[in-house]
């Protein structure tokens, strides 16, 4: 029947919604821990786009495998590639635990900033 979903079906979309949705959701602790008060947003922006200029690529690379190996696998090895960045980047980063964040950081009055 068109259209007719199995549970089964609904679950792997479930279950692929939260690991992809996961991803973003455990790096922006991490990346607002990287960088100090007066740059994070820029330096947590550069990290997020370097990474979706990255991802862009991933399709076409898809099509290019699809021309000697089967669909699913050029898919299932981008996904293993993507994974693969995404751990050994984790595994580069340094240990932030217990570190100031730069939260005391002042701000600057209205005077200072020149207006």
């Amino acid at each position: 029947m068109p259209g007719r979903r199995d549970a089964s079906s609904s679950g792997r979309r479930s279950a692929l919604g939260f690991f992809a949705a996961g991803i973003p959701a455990s790096m922006s602790p991490l990346f607002s821990e990287l960088y100090p008060a007066g740059v994070r947003g820029t330096g947590v922006g550069f990290c997020y786009n370097t990474g979706r200029v990255v991802a862009a690529g991933l399709p076409m690379l898809v099509g290019k495998m699809s021309e000697s190996i089967s669909l699913g696998t050029a898919i299932g090895l981008n996904a293993a590639i993507a994974y693969s960045l995404v751990l050994v980047a984790l595994l580069l980063l340094p240990e932030t635990s217990g570190q100031s964040l730069g939260l005391d950081t002042p701000s600057l009055t209205a005077a200072e900033a020149g207006e």
